[in-house]
C-alpha cells in the first residue's frame, strides 16, 4: 500500500511520516533517489516520497552507483555499473538509462530491470513507466505498448506514428505528442483500442500549442 512520507536530505537523508516520526534513516554514503533522472533534471528532488515497500532506490554520493536497500538499510542489490540513471519502480520494473558508442555519438538506450536485476525486453530508445500493466516504448520499429510478458500492441494510429513522445495508459487515456515547428505540439489521446479519443488541436482550434497537462482522474488537461 502506498503511503506518502517527507524526504529530508542532509548528509543523511531520512523519510519521515506524516506524524513526524523517522520511517528511514539512509547509510551516511548513499542519497535517497527521489527524482526523475531519466527524463527530469537531475538534482530536482521532491520532498515528497510515496513509499510502497521495500527495497528502495539509493546512489552513492562519490561513485554514483545504484543500489537497492533493505529496511535495515543494507545494500540489497547492486545495479550494474555501466547504468547512468534509474527511475524509481512502477509495477515492480525499475526503467534504466546506459549510453551505447556509436561511430561519431553516443546512443542513450534504456533496459526494463526488476528489484534482482533481470532484464526484461529488448532495449528500447525511449519509454514511460508502466501503467494499468501496459509501457509505452519505443523500438528503432516506432512507439507501441508491451506489456509484463513482453506480448507488444501496436496501438498508435498511423497518423501519429511518428509521435516525439508517447505515454503510458493513465486512466484509460495515452497522451500521444507530434513536434511541430518552433518548439510547439500537437497533442492527442488516444483510448486502449487505438481510436483518438481527444484531438487538442482541433478542440483549441489549431492554435500554438506549447504545453499541455495531464488528466488527473476525470478532470480536463489544460493548454498552455
Amino acid at each position: 500500500q502506498r503511503q506518502e512520507l517527507f524526504l529530508l536530505q542532509d548528509k543523511i537523508d531520512r523519510l519521515v511520516d506524516m506524524s513526524g516520526k523517522i520511517f528511514f534513516t539512509a547509510p551516511k554514503e548513499y542519497r535517497l533517489v527521489n527524482e526523475d533522472l531519466i527524463y527530469g533534471r537531475q538534482g530536482i528532488t521532491q520532498l515528497l516520497y510515496s513509499f510502497t515497500k521495500f527495497p528502495i532506490l539509493a546512489c552513492h554520493r562519490e561513485r554514483s552507483e545504484y543500489v537497492l536497500l533493505n529496511k535495515d538499510g543494507e545494500v540489497e542489490a547492486y545495479f550494474p555499473p555501466t547504468m547512468k540513471a534509474v527511475s524509481n519502480p512502477t509495477e515492480g520494473f525499475y526503467i534504466t538509462s546506459y549510453e551505447v558508442d556509436q561511430k561519431f555519438y553516443s546512443q542513450t538506450m534504456l533496459k526494463f530491470l526488476d528489484a534482482n536485476m533481470r532484464q526484461y525486453f529488448e532495449p528500447c530508445y525511449k519509454a514511460d513507466k508502466f501503467s494499468e500493466g501496459l509501457a509505452a516504448v519505443k523500438f528503432g520499429k516506432g512507439w507501441r505498448y508491451i506489456n509484463k510478458e513482453g506480448q507488444e500492441f501496436e496501438l498508435v494510429p498511423d497518423s501519429l506514428k511518428y509521435a516525439e513522445w508517447v505515454t503510458s495508459f493513465y486512466d484509460g487515456r495515452s497522451k500521444v505528442t507530434l513536434s511541430v515547428k518552433n518548439s510547439f505540439i500537437k497533442p492527442y489521446f488516444i483510448n486502449k483500442k487505438g481510436k483518438v479519443i481527444l484531438d487538442i488541436p482541433k478542440i483549441v482550434g489549431n492554435k500554438n500549442i506549447n504545453k499541455i497537462s495531464e488528466f488527473y482522474r476525470s478532470l480536463t488537461p489544460k493548454v498552455l
